[in-house]
């Protein structure tokens, strides 16, 4: 297949890159800078169209940030193209750039304005065209990218200001001249639509038509993808990873084209909302993310339907505090059996406000003192003294609720987020989650404000910021007992964090969120037409940009049904913080909505307790309290019980090899074990692609792209019996490199190295995954939200590789690639030999098990394997 064909397939699960920001270092996309006059302004989304997703067109903007810069002449060109060059920090490709149309105009000589007389100067005589001209080459010659000039289209008669067709040929001819001198590529536009003005181009006026901007951008499309296939196939060839990396963020994107599940209508006869499905209505979207959200401790599968189950509300008062204008109980609330949620309840002033109250829930963000930081002191206090009884809680591993805090025995505690990341990749093996886990714990707390005669339970909201503003959106959604919602420093968009700071903590990333068109918007507009307020930071590392859109996009439903003003955004200035700003508009919306007061906030920097005060636990870890189980022990006792139920099914030795192919055909397609295994399977189909250039190397490698659009990489060492009479067996090398790896002593004849995605030489090397979980976290983050875990992918893989050469191949691996190995080998007994060379890196799931599990193998784990198989069972092809 062709380098530009197989491109292409790239564009078919793309989204239009031309909104994107992306740091060049991070982007493995040709990267395009335009600049021209108000022609190539024309021209410019045609050109963004018709090059496609794997290509990044960048081209100056105003400086008011309203529509693109006209890059004018020469004169300009001189002055600003610095600036326009470190545009999203430079590291161009292809610089395709036009300077003369301007230059030729006439202008008058005191004021340098446009002018209509003929006997006036021209901007920039030739002769001063030609060395400014120069001058900009001479530095566009500095930059590491193939120049593309493009000549100045002709000027018809009767045009304002005033300029005549001649000097367009003689200001080209002396543009030519200096492009041939310094070998610089000519897109000759002129010459090109010269021919069928009359159809391209306005009357009397230098501009184009439609047809004729469409021509245009054509021309300019073609010059550019014939300059990219000659010169730049080896910025995909060489980190073929970052490909890969491009190819799941605009999978991404292309399902969160259109996120926003509702459109609403007011009947107003019968004063209601009617939703109307686009998409998935809400109902649908609660009843989707339900089985991710909710943690599944065993009686939500065994007696839940999808129903809120509530418990008791149970609590021990461990002590109360008594401030100036309000009180702070200590509490130790259920959660589960043997574990407890330690919490501040803030309690208004009963003589000013008298009870029952309206109720917050807090969830606490990511900081070590979890509910006994500052920042939720003063949250809790401020709700309080303005007349909201308001419940701080510490989530898993934050504050007083450490899994595994450091004591005699030296274990490890791990810092919130990383924590939670190794939770979740855990919970993921039980068909739980880290979100679900988060989740069960906010309902519990609401249980217990429920219980209460002192708190009204028809009149709760949630607030929490960072990942308590994570909580509050997904908890919103599902819980809907809280009637409002204050997310702080949260709400943006996958597709904006995608394009600036990668997917983020695990109990963000719901399995198959992105696939389904699942944005952060859709976990408010799910509860519509309930009011929320997005609070956020100007400087914020969750994009202020992807918060605006959308916020733009909810506020619009709501005013379609009527409900605009509960539809609300505050912006403040600084970082990722919920200072003074965000609490104060977080109490004013809170006690308008659930109290129907307006009320003026009075604000107080005072911290109500020492974090010795705010302790409620004897010596500061909940975990040390007799009784109290930490979530591994939660975690292994599921697994206990999936595996008591998978020993009981009683698998006969004749039926192992099709229910461990029902396995991992599973596993291949993020799906459900299917009723029966499909008769006549079939393989993704590759296409090849290019030798991989490389230096010194003897074994040439081959770059591959599946079905998917994702590449991989294979290398073929041939070795034919001693007789040439019968071929000798061929191994299939997995995930060892394909141009690095040893070739085994023992191996007998013809060997196929393969790299598939995140293995090998296709191994990411920023490691940028928020919580470092080795170098596939982000890919596998990524496989999450599609809902296509990463090793499915690289089960994918393999097969079709194994099918595209014919003949059976004996399996060969070690470490986290024996994983997809061994998958593959049970899947499709049909394209390997029986005999194995199979090393898995540990012997079941469950050693993933505890606070020292391995990161890295985190990344490829199967949601929800345990329910239906361990790695052993993968293995069982031919054995009793």
């Amino acid at each position: 297949m062709p380098l530009r064909l197989a491109f292409l397939l790239l564009a078919l699960f793309a989204s239009s890159a031309s909104a994107q920001r992306v740091a060049p270092d991070k982007d493995p996309r040709i990267r395009v800078l335009l600049l021209g006059d108000s022609i190539s302004q024309g021209y410019h989304w045609g050109v963004v169209e018709g090059l496609g997703d794997q290509y990044r067109v960048v081209r100056p903007m105003a400086r008011n940030g309203r529509g693109f810069e006209n890059c004018e002449g020469t004169t300009k060109g001189v002055a600003e193209l610095e600036r326009w060059l470190a545009l999203e920090g430079g590291d161009w490709d292809i610089i395709h750039f036009n300077f003369g149309l301007h230059d030729l105009k006439r202008v008058h000589p005191g004021t340098m304005r446009n002018s209509n007389d003929p006997d006036h100067p021209r901007q920039a005589e030739l002769e001063v065209y030609a060395d400014q001209l120069a001058r900009i080459v001479d530095r566009l010659e500095q930059e590491d990218a193939k120049l593309i000039y493009a000549t100045t289209t002709p000027v018809p008669e009767g045009v304002r200001p005033y300029r005549e067709n001649l000097d367009v040929v003689n200001y080209n001819f002396a543009a030519y001249e200096l492009m041939v001198r310094r070998e610089i590529e000519v897109n000759d536009l002129y010459t090109k639509v010269a021919g069928d003005l009359e159809r391209y181009q306005n009357d009397r006026d230098v501009h184009f038509r439609k047809e004729g901007s469409a021509f245009l951008a054509e021309c300019v499309s073609d010059v550019i993808r014939a300059t990219a296939e000659e010169h730049f196939a080896g910025k995909w060839l060489h980190e073929p990873w970052r490909f890969n990396r491009e190819v799941f963020i605009q999978k991404l994107e292309r399902g969160l084209k259109s996120w926003i599940p509702l459109v609403f209508e007011w009947r107003r006869e019968e004063k209601e909302i009617i939703e109307s499905a686009l998409d998935v209505d809400a109902s649908y979207a609660r009843a989707w993310l339900v089985p991710d959200l909710w943690p599944a401790t065993g009686r939500f599968e065994q007696e839940g339907n999808g129903e809120l189950i509530p418990l008791q509300g149970r609590a021990e008062t461990v002590r109360t505090l008594q401030r100036d204008g309000y009180s702070i109980e200590h509490l130790l609330i259920d959660s589960r059996p043997g574990m407890r949620i330690p919490a501040h309840l803030y309690l208004p002033d009963p003589e000013k406000f008298p009870p029952p109250w309206s109720g917050v829930l807090v969830p606490c963000g990511h900081t070590y003192e979890g509910k006994s930081h500052p920042d939720y002191q003063r949250g809790g206090m401020h709700l309080a003294r303005h007349g909201l009884a308001a419940l701080v809680y510490d989530p898993l591993d934050q504050g007083e609720r450490i899994q595994a805090p450091k004591d005699d025995d030296s274990r490890q505690q791990h810092w919130g987020t990383t924590s939670h990341n190794i939770v979740g990749g855990q919970a993921r093996l039980l068909g739980w989650s880290q979100a679900g886990l988060e989740a069960w714990d906010g309902m519990r707390c609401v249980d217990y404000m429920v219980s209460r005669e002192d708190i009204r339970a028809d009149s709760l909201g949630v607030c929490g910021q960072s990942g308590g503003g994570t909580q509050t959106s997904q908890l919103f959604m599902i819980d809907e007992r809280l009637k409002a919602a204050a997310p702080a420093c949260y709400i943006t968009s996958l597709q904006e964090l995608a394009r600036t700071i990668g997917p983020q903590d695990d109990e963000q990333n719901l399995f198959g969120q992105a696939a389904h068109g699942m944005d952060h918007g859709a976990y408010l507009m799910a509860r519509a037409p309930a009011p929320f307020l997005i609070c956020a930071a100007e400087d914020d590392f969750f994009s202020i940009t992807g918060t605006r859109a959308t916020f733009d996009q909810l506020r619009r439903h709501y005013r379609i049904a009527g409900y605009a003003d509960r539809a609300q955004l505050v912006v403040a200035p600084g970082g990722h913080q919920w200072g003074e700003a965000l609490v104060r508009a977080t109490v004013a919306f809170l006690a308008k909505q659930l109290d129907d007061r307006e009320i003026e906030v009075s604000w107080s920097n005072e911290v109500p307790m020492t974090l010795q005060e705010a302790q409620i636990t004897p010596r500061g870890h909940l975990v040390w309290m007799e009784g109290e189980r930490t979530i591994y022990d939660v975690i292994q006792g599921r697994a206990d019980e999936l595996r008591a139920d998978r020993e009981q099914k009683r698998w006969f030795p004749e039926d192992r090899e099709v229910w461990a192919r029902l396995q991992a055909r599973w596993v291949a397609n993020g799906r459900p074990v299917p009723s029966a295994f499909p008769a006549g399977d079939t393989y993704s189909e590759l296409c090849y692609l290019a030798p991989v250039p490389a230096e010194a190397q003897e074994r040439v490698a081959q770059l591959w792209m599946d079905e998917a659009g994702l590449l991989l990489k294979a290398s073929v060492e041939v070795r034919k019996s001693e007789g040439g009479d019968a071929p000798m067996p061929a191994w299939l090398v997995i995930g060892a490199g394909v141009q690095s790896a040893d070739r085994p002593a023992q191996a007998p004849g013809t060997i196929h190295f393969l790299d598939p995605v995140c293995s090998g030489e296709l191994t990411p090397t920023d490691r940028a995954w928020y919580g470092s979980f080795g170098p596939a976290g982000m890919d596998g983050a990524y496989g999450i939200l599609l809902g296509r875990p990463l090793l499915g992918r690289q089960v994918e893989q393999i097969l079709a590789y194994a099918d595209h050469h014919p003949g059976k191949e004996t399996l060969v691996a070690s470490g986290l690639p024996a994983l997809a190995a061994a998958h593959a080998y049970a899947c499709a007994p049909d394209l390997f030999t029986k005999e194995h060379a199979i090393e898995l890196p540990f012997k079941s799931w469950e050693e993933l098990f505890g606070y020292g599990s391995d990161r890295d193998a985190l990344a490829f784990v199967v949601p929800g394997a345990l329910k239906g198989y361990d790695l052993p069972d993968l293995l069982l092809r031919g054995k009793d």
